[in-house]
């Protein structure tokens, strides 16, 4: 068992003292910092990102050889944490209380607590962990040009703690929606280095934000925001069925085919897409490829045909259509503006991809 406490507000001071904990290799940047352990206590990476004054972020993926226990004194930090667990899972309390409660693989969480009362996390062994956890702040001095970049965050947290009023110990958990899971992926698993790897995480994090803001508010309004339609062993079910569509994508799958593999009704599958997801299980699988298949214009040579294949479709003229109601642009465009910005940024200057909607 390892016990590690943080109590600097800095989150590459933080880093560098994990780093030094876990006698691991440790590289710093201008705000940015990178934490590799490959030793008896574990393996895999951690980063850590100061995004501007009032936004960071501490993005983990690795497996811990024995169990972590994280303690956080909030008396000088005590910020707003979303955090979004994409796999393995993990566990948190209040210094205040006696039992943990799970965080489990595709589930995001926002807590805040008072200055008096701890954050614990606890990060079981032997268990791959990727998860992003991001920092914001209650008060933080941005510099001018900063300001507008916070200025959503900063209105959104302020009617989160308005909804939270006088409670000391907060916490929501709902489900990583497709469109989130999108950029929490990419910040993950980001292999981008230097200012562009920083701007990448910086616009990603600010859409995990102002999606997760959003969402947030929606299942405040509806009547029942905390009684879940579906029984906890029914939505493992749905999960587990969402973890094989995205890794099975060339192969044919419906609303049939997802009920049949979750042993659940059809009609149980739909309400619980709504409530995962926030929209049907066809509408998923529909997203879950288009999102895929962007992924495949920007990082890969392959043709529009080949990835047609890739994501289950049999229809290019389908897949045009889809594509442009989505992103605004044909898929054949947008790979041409792919490639011109390619070009242009081994000529060593720094186009803007295209900008989907």
């Amino acid at each position: 068992m390892h016990d590690f406490s943080i109590k600097e507000k800095n989150v590459l001071k933080v880093l560098e003292d994990m780093a030094k904990h876990f006698d691991a290799e440790f590289n710093k940047e201008f705000s940015c910092s990178l934490l590799h352990l490959n030793n008896q206590k574990g393996k895999g990476f951690v980063t850590a990102y100061e995004l501007f004054p009032g936004l960071a972020a501490i993005i983990y993926s690795l497996t811990f050889s024995e169990d972590v226990i994280l303690t956080v004194n909030e008396e000088d930090m005590n910020p707003l944490y979303f955090i979004f667990c994409l796999k393995g899972s993990l566990k948190h309390k209040f210094s205040s209380e006696n039992q943990y409660k799970s965080i489990h693989s595709q589930q995001n969480v926002i807590i805040t607590s008072s200055v008096t009362d701890n954050n614990i996390f606890y990060f079981p062994a032997n268990q791959k962990i990727e998860c992003s956890f991001i920092y914001l702040f209650r008060e933080s001095d941005p510099i001018s040009g900063d300001k507008e970049k916070l200025k959503y965050l900063r209105k959104g947290m302020s009617e989160i703690l308005t909804q939270i009023g006088d409670i000391n110990g907060y916490k929501y958990f709902g489900q990583i929606r497709p469109d989130t899971g999108h950029y929490l992926d990419r910040v993950i698993h980001n292999d981008k280095k230097g200012v562009i790897a920083r701007l990448f995480i910086e616009a990603s994090i600010l859409n995990i934000l102002a999606l997760q803001l959003e969402h947030h508010k929606e299942q405040k309004d509806s009547p029942n925001p905390y009684k879940p339609p579906l029984r906890k062993d029914e939505i493992k079910r749905l999960l587990e069925v969402c973890n094989y569509i995205s890794n099975n994508l060339d192969k044919p799958l419906n609303l049939q085919g997802i009920s049949e593999m979750s042993n659940l009704n059809p009609k149980k599958v739909q309400t619980g897409f709504r409530y995962l997801f926030g929209t049907s299980a066809n509408n998923y699988l529909r997203n879950v490829r288009l999102e895929a298949a962007l992924e495949m214009l920007q990082t890969s040579e392959l043709s529009i045909s080949e990835i047609v294949y890739k994501i289950g479709l049999s229809s290019r003229s389908y897949f045009s259509k889809i594509f442009m109601e989505r992103y605004g642009y044909l898929p054949s465009v947008y790979q041409k503006e792919i490639e011109s910005h390619n070009k242009l940024l081994h000529n060593e200057t720094s186009p803007d991809l295209p900008v989907v909607r």
